[in-house]
């Protein structure tokens, strides 16, 4: 079992969904709360030599309502040693410039294979940035889709994903790799609303939109 201690009361409802292991193993586990102590206890038994990561999404909040905003996460390893791989990077709205906050972003392990479920995932901070932690040594891609129903596949056209600049790193053992920088393109599916309409003559009229 693992064991996670806040320093405030936790909105107990928004732990639901929000807690991720990995790799995925098909983890059955259950939750128990004392107070300000949230504790994990695995039912059955952990896959030999493997560092397992358990992540807390930043999304979880107290009980006003105001969220950790940053994931917090614990490793373990169930062998002799613990991966040490790290990979790096950051998701900014294309249009204001600014770092994309609670965006998850996917990582595959080889063989690579965008249609079946990521191995990995991490969330972004407030200022867009995210990090994988505890990898071991190997080829990864990292990719970016909207996954709405959090079923770790991406299911095109309906969710929106977006590849970075590398398409595939190798990660050498205990290294640390920055993939750097996404410029995310939303879609933007409001129609534009006419707001005014103006006549000067009986040939000139204006018309005024709410966007471009």
């Amino acid at each position: 079992e693992v064991s996670f201690y806040f320093d405030e009361f936790v909105k107990r409802e928004s732990i639901k969904n929000n807690i991720i292991i990995e790799p995925d193993f098909g983890a059955n586990y259950s939750t128990k709360w004392k107070k300000k102590r949230l504790t994990i206890n695995f039912k059955d038994p952990l896959p030999d030599s493997t560092t397992i990561i358990l992540t807390l999404s930043g999304s979880i909040s107290d009980t006003r309502g105001n969220k950790i905003g940053a994931p917090k996460l614990v490793a373990f390893s169930t062998g002799d040693e613990l991966d040490e791989g790290s990979i790096s990077g950051q998701i900014i709205n294309a249009e204001t410039g600014m770092g994309e906050s609670a965006r998850r972003v996917a990582l595959y392990r080889e063989p690579i294979n965008i249609q079946a479920p990521y191995n990995y995932v991490a969330e972004t901070d407030t200022g867009g940035y995210f990090t994988f932690s505890y990898l071991k040594e190997g080829n990864y891609k990292v990719f970016y889709f909207d996954d709405r129903n959090r079923n770790k596949i991406w299911e095109p056209p309906r969710e929106l994903a977006q590849s970075f600049s590398m398409d595939t790193v190798f990660l050498e053992k205990a290294d640390t790799l920055n993939i750097g920088q996404l410029y995310l393109q939303t879609v933007d599916t409001l129609a534009p609303k006419l707001q005014a309409v103006g006549l000067f003559s009986d040939k000139r009229m204006r018309l005024r939109f709410n966007e471009d």
